[in-house]
């Protein structure tokens, strides 16, 4: 389990679910899970308006704002935001929506009957959590003060038209097994020298609370790795040049890495 918001009148519970498509919804009376509404990869928070009419589900796969109807428990709108949207909050007249996109370093300004992006401002890098000041009830398009939590930075380099957030190369020519640590947003060690053809056993760590995922589309590898949790998988290093791996949720923030062979 992920992130947990109750419904105004704590009748229900919104919550997520590692490696699930879809929003939980949980009878606080019964304690049984009453509807699972689907809104694609990666669903990430899902917090109420102030009157409880919507919830908002930050989906990173798409990189969407699910605007969910609490009253139907269906999906009203998807809005399409920026890269890997992280965290999303509403303003006190319950109008607006404000979304941080850790992908393009923005915050999303959404008009939530107009289903429409009305703004974007850009915050710098990565931003994750959004508080907004509480004020009287305004115009849509006037946003509240809000600030953004940006997260850390790491050293990037493009290559081939790849981002990869750099945290260093190491020598596996000698070694059959290897432990992989994937974080946000980064694996680390992001490349891996090896020898033509080699084989290697990863062991790859998720040492966060987030979803990530290792894809090597060469090697028909896609296989998601849990919060917290460990995934074991076998790599074979290409006859020469290199195969890029990253994660296909955010691989846009440069959680990307390399199998070379040579020097």
């Amino acid at each position: 389990m992920t992130d947990v918001v109750a419904t105004p009148d704590g009748k229900r519970v919104f919550f997520t679910l590692a490696g699930v498509d879809s929003i939980q919804v949980l009878d606080t009376a019964s304690n049984q899970i009453v509807a699972q509404i689907p809104v694609g990869p990666s669903p990430h928070y899902a917090p109420f308006t102030p009157d409880g009419r919507w919830a908002l589900a930050v989906v990173q796969g798409p990189g969407e704002l699910a605007i969910l109807d609490t009253a139907t428990n269906t999906v009203a709108a998807a809005v399409p935001v920026g890269k890997a949207p992280h965290w999303s909050t509403s303003s006190s007249d319950s109008r607006t929506a404000y979304v941080t996109n850790e992908g393009t370093n923005d915050v999303s300004v959404v008009d939530l009957a107009g289903r429409r992006v009305l703004a974007t401002i850009p915050v710098g890098n990565a931003p994750r959590k959004i508080a907004v000041q509480p004020g009287a009830t305004a115009a849509a398009a006037s946003p509240p003060t809000a600030t953004a939590a940006a997260g850390k930075k790491s050293k990037t380099v493009t290559l081939n038209g790849v981002t990869y957030a750099d945290h260093g190369t190491k020598d596996v020519r000698k070694l059959s097994k290897l432990e992989l640590e994937a974080d946000d947003y980064y694996f680390g060690p992001t490349f891996l020298r090896g020898n033509p053809g080699q084989k290697l056993t990863l062991i790859i760590e998720n040492e966060v609370a987030t979803l990530h995922n290792i894809t090597i589309p060469a090697l028909g590898i896609d296989k998601d790795i849990p919060p917290k949790g460990k995934v074991q998988l076998d790599v074979t290093f290409p006859a020469s040049g290199v195969l890029t791996f990253s994660c296909k949720f955010h691989g846009p923030l440069g959680m990307a890495g390399m199998l070379k062979v040579g020097e």
